[in-house]
């Protein structure tokens, strides 16, 4: 019985070696392509773009977990409730006498803490053994596992702490700070029922605290200070049906940051200084009825970044930058009612009205 540890940043090889950490209730690692609709299983195993939580049990050895049970999310996000949490633990199907090693995804700019993350791998699971001591905000990471020089899997998450964690901290971080606007006691029974929070306060410009809320149906963030959203920051939050951001500092928005959020039907990104949004921002999107990006200094927008939003009623598009838009963009709309443009701005807006037999001639205002 033996163990050999990697440190993920590095291309050390090491054997699989045969280890007790392999349990019949053990999970398996499934890698989702970007962007293609949520799977949802009732097996234990992590998927790509989890949210992993550091917890200290107690023993003031940290530990890697998800709030997942049996492929189900759970509050153990908020609360650390033992039974709520298992480990985060990657199945692999390769033969017991590869060679093995772990390195950081070099293709995407990563936090320094994502190297302090080491891996081990035991029988046919590869599972975190080393996190970082101290986070001051949640982090995206991500890495490839390669076996005999060939990549088989590429993980990414979020790497972070539960709400309960981020309340309690005394260290002044922004996290910290969010997390007691939304209880000022750190109640986490209270929170991890919540299914609305609304704080247009202007003092929020962390929301790493707020991963774990599974419950929550409303989210409005409107009016406050937020620059950055991590990647996978929205993911466990599938219950989202309205999700306000208007009015914060937010610069870029991930192609993937609303992906696994398919029950929204409100959302509102109104005057953040985005330039442009990725293609498939909004593609799985499918229940969205209300949409707004207005004030947003777009400069262009592809032509099929509605192309899945076939229940969209109303679309804000206007005050924007934009002077021309693509001739078949609202062809998929066909539940369309309402879509506000600048009239003296766009240049093709008749041919945008004449399409498929002069539909469109008055909804584009």
């Amino acid at each position: 019985m033996f163990e050999k540890i990697v440190k993920a940043n590095l291309s050390f090889l090491f054997l699989i070696s045969f280890s007790s950490y392999a349990q019949p209730n053990d999970f398996e690692l499934e890698f989702i392509p970007k962007l293609s609709p949520p799977h949802f299983s009732n097996k234990n195993y992590a998927q790509d773009n989890e949210v992993v939580y550091i917890i200290d049990e107690g023993t003031g050895h940290l530990k890697a977990k998800i709030a997942k049970i049996k492929g189900v999310d759970t509050t153990g996000g908020v609360d650390e409730e033992a039974d709520k949490l298992i480990d985060y633990r990657i199945k692999l199907s390769t033969p017991s006498n590869s060679n093995l090693a772990v390195n950081l995804d070099q293709a995407i700019q990563q936090n320094s803490k994502c190297s302090e993350i080491q891996f081990s791998f035991g029988s046919s699971y590869a599972y975190i053994s080393r996190l970082p001591n101290i986070l001051d905000t949640a982090i995206f990471c991500s890495f490839n596992i390669n076996a005999d020089g060939r990549t088989i899997k590429k993980i990414s998450f979020l790497l972070n702490y539960s709400y309960k964690k981020w309340c309690n901290l005394s260290t002044g971080t922004e996290a910290s700070k969010t997390a007691r606007l939304v209880s000022s006691t750190c109640d986490a029974n209270t929170v991890k029922n919540l299914t609305v929070f609304e704080k247009t306060s202007g003092q929020i410009k962390d929301i790493s605290a707020l991963s774990g809320l599974v419950k929550l149906k409303k989210l409005n963030l409107r009016a406050n200070l937020i620059e950055n959203l991590p990647t996978g920051i929205f993911s466990k939050l599938k219950n989202l049906e309205s999700l306000v951001l208007w009015e914060n500092k937010i610069t870029k928005f991930e192609e993937n940051v609303f992906q696994y959020n398919t029950n929204l039907t409100y959302l509102d990104i109104d005057d953040n200084k985005v330039y442009l949004l990725p293609k498939g921002i909004f593609s799985t999107l499918v229940n969205l009825s209300t949409l707004d990006i207005r004030r947003m200094a777009l400069r262009s927008i592809d032509s099929e970044i509605f192309r899945n939003n076939v229940k969209l009623y109303t679309l804000h598009l206007h005050l924007n930058s934009l002077t021309n838009l693509p001739a078949n963009i609202f062809d998929n709309l066909t539940n369309i009612n309402s879509i506000d443009v600048d009239e003296g701005a766009i240049t093709n807006l008749n041919e945008l009205r004449s399409r498929q037999n002069n539909r469109l001639r008055n909804i584009i205002k």
